[in-house]
């Protein structure tokens, strides 16, 4: 959905000027998140009433002395110090625009807040769209990409669903070969633009408990509408793995991301990561919470990516110059049926510098907006390097231990210095020190608890010997 703004204005064919570099400290526009999906509902007019009601009680609580008309969804301009609203109606043929900005200090700069709800009256559908942008002078802000509650508001109150699937606030639970099904047509699905993340519960575990090392639910609420999130009980976990093979399984509580884009016939596990139950337990050093916090990270950086400006809905000043232009060719049409009209019209004259205005203040934001990008892009260069430098220590050092002779390894490392005393503990024995490199079924794990043999330290060596890759399918 497309607003014209000016195509042909004469601002567009001036030569841009030269942007000063980012250790210049200039004003960038940081993109934090994106949003759009479509109101639930067969009223219109009555959906679009109640999703603003939300959206104005959500500005008012962050704006004080909002005015009267602002529930009537008329345009207008409240400039509180540190929290300047603007709102914006436009209604141009078949389309009605309700559009409105915050413009939030804080002390790492100003939040830009975003929200429009869109009614196309020819096929009845009405659209929502949200961006969240920090405008900061500062190098290297310190941020957290958090979801404005007004997201929140709508989908509980009005309701909302994206590309055909609703959009929830709390996470969906997979445990009936059906729902796996379902499951694996939308990691499958092309057209999708949000992550998956599915968290395994244990083979045993068929309900979430507070024990699981992350909170699900307040998971689901960090990234309403950016991810899909769901839970996955053991047997389910088998099946999925027999759906999309092993490499892309997830077991025993680990969480895994699938992100836009699988491809089966080019497919690279390590583009869906997975994360196993003690790396989560032991993220950052902190534990589950880190994690918690690095998916929802994850998710807004993900909906930046996946956002189309072009097909997906305007953003504020877009609207608010084409409502600009509107007023002004109506004030021209009035001007032309009075005759007697000899002096110019102020109206006019205002609405001229108005636009002109909007946009020299939209092209300063979409140049701001670019340095953000770029310096984004150098940043993600340096942390790409660095990473693979990392992983490439890391390969080297897995090399080194696993050629070293184990009298000389660490007790603590070394898994044939802990090898546990029943076999109902190899199971976890196994995990801890050969996760990603063996994977016990639940058949092997049912008939290890009923074992006979006497010997676990040789049950366990061979288990080594397999982990290690000393010995290989052939």
């Amino acid at each position: 959905m497309t607003v014209s703004n000016h195509k042909s204005s004469p601002i567009s064919g001036q030569p841009r000027p030269l942007h000063p570099k980012p250790n210049q400290h200039s004003l960038r526009q940081i993109p934090i998140i994106r949003f759009v999906g479509n109101l639930r509902g067969n009223d219109p007019e009555d959906i679009s009433n109640r999703a603003r009601f939300e959206a104005i009680k959500w500005l008012r609580n962050r704006s004080p002395g909002f005015p009267d008309e602002a529930i009537n969804g008329n345009s207008f301009d409240h400039p509180v110090p540190g929290a300047h609203t603007s709102v914006v109606r436009l209604q141009i043929e078949s389309l009605d625009f309700w559009a409105a900005r915050l413009d939030y200090s804080a002390d790492n700069g100003v939040w830009v807040t975003e929200q429009l709800i869109a009614i196309n009256k020819e096929d009845l559908s009405v659209s929502y769209g949200l961006r969240l942008t920090l405008s900061t002078r500062e190098e290297n802000p310190i941020y957290s990409a958090t979801i404005p509650g007004v997201l929140r508001q709508i989908v509980e109150k009005v309701g909302m669903s994206r590309n055909g699937r609703d959009v929830s606030l709390f996470p969906g639970l997979i445990s009936k070969e059906e729902e796996v099904n379902s499951l694996v047509d939308l990691i499958t699905d092309r057209r999708r633009k949000r992550p998956i993340i599915v968290a395994s519960l244990a083979e045993d575990e068929e309900k979430y408990t507070s024990s699981y090392p992350i909170d699900m639910h307040g998971l689901a609420r960090k990234t309403v509408g950016l991810s899909h999130v769901y839970m996955i009980t053991g047997p389910a976990a088998f099946i999925l793995s027999d759906r999309l093979g092993k490499p892309l399984s997830v077991f025993n509580r680990a969480i895994r991301t699938y992100r836009p884009g699988l491809n089966f016939e080019d497919v690279d596990p390590y583009q869906h990561p997975i994360a196993m139950r003690h790396v989560v337990e032991n993220w950052d050093g902190i534990g589950g919470k880190a994690f918690e916090d690095y998916l929802v990270q994850m998710s807004a950086l993900e909906s930046i990516k996946q956002f189309d400006p072009e097909r997906d809905v305007p953003g504020f000043l877009a609207i608010k110059t084409a409502a600009t232009e509107s007023r002004r060719k109506e004030a021209l049409e009035e001007q032309k049926k009075n005759v007697e009209h000899t002096q110019p019209n102020k109206e006019i004259i205002t609405l001229y510098e108005s636009e002109i205005a909007d946009l020299d203040k939209n092209a300063k934001e979409w140049q701001q907006l670019a340095l953000g990008e770029e310096d984004s892009r150098r940043k993600m260069e340096i942390e790409r390097d660095q990473l693979k430098a990392q992983v490439a220590w890391m390969r080297d050092r897995i090399d080194h231990l696993e050629s070293v002779d184990g009298k000389e390894m660490n007790d603590a490392r070394n898994p044939l210095l802990n090898i546990p005393e029943a076999y109902k503990d190899i199971k976890d024995w196994t995990d801890k020190y050969y996760s990603g490199r063996i994977v016990l079924s639940s058949r092997a794990t049912r008939a290890l608890k009923n074992a006979e043999f006497s010997d676990i330290g040789l049950v366990c060596k061979c288990i080594s010997l397999l982990g290690s890759g000393l010995i290989t399918n052939k």
